[in-house]
């Protein structure tokens, strides 16, 4: 499944975020540590593609403001553990066009090591940024 913020727009160019944008991973969710690899001082855990959108984006460990304006990021979880959800903006470069993916549409993540991880969307649901609780105890695949 794959989620969409339900703010209509969003700039593309960075801004402060609001702090309900990285409420708090409850304790029942994975916090596996992830290999990462280090660039220019910033962490990154591997990249995802969406070849739909011709889009490839780097997937930064960290899920922390700074980390949001320069790319998506692991909220929590792992693929191997199937918990594993990326955090990212509408901005032009990121998810803007995330709405227009279909049933059967391809992502792929990429891990550090090369390690693929292929899933298909099966919906689409929008959800706020203060609905964390409900990303985090729904039951994805």
């Amino acid at each position: 499944m794959v989620q969409i913020p339900s703010e209509e727009t969003q700039p593309d160019t960075p801004q402060v975020l609001p702090e309900i944008l990285l409420p708090t991973v409850p304790e029942s969710v994975s916090r596996a540590p992830m290999e990462e690899i280090r660039l220019e001082g910033k962490g990154y855990v591997g990249y995802l593609g969406i070849p739909a959108l011709e889009l490839e984006l780097p997937v930064m460990g960290a899920c922390t403001e700074e980390n949001l304006e320069t790319a998506p990021c692991r909220y929590f979880g792992t693929p191997e553990q199937k918990d594993f959800v990326i955090g990212g903006h509408r901005y032009r470069r990121h998810f803007r066009k995330l709405y227009t993916l279909g049933y059967g549409d391809a992502v792929i993540f990429t891990d550090v090591t090369g390690r693929q991880y292929r899933y298909q969307v099966a919906e689409l649901e929008e959800v706020g940024p203060d609905q964390s609780e409900y990303v985090c105890s729904g039951d994805w695949d």
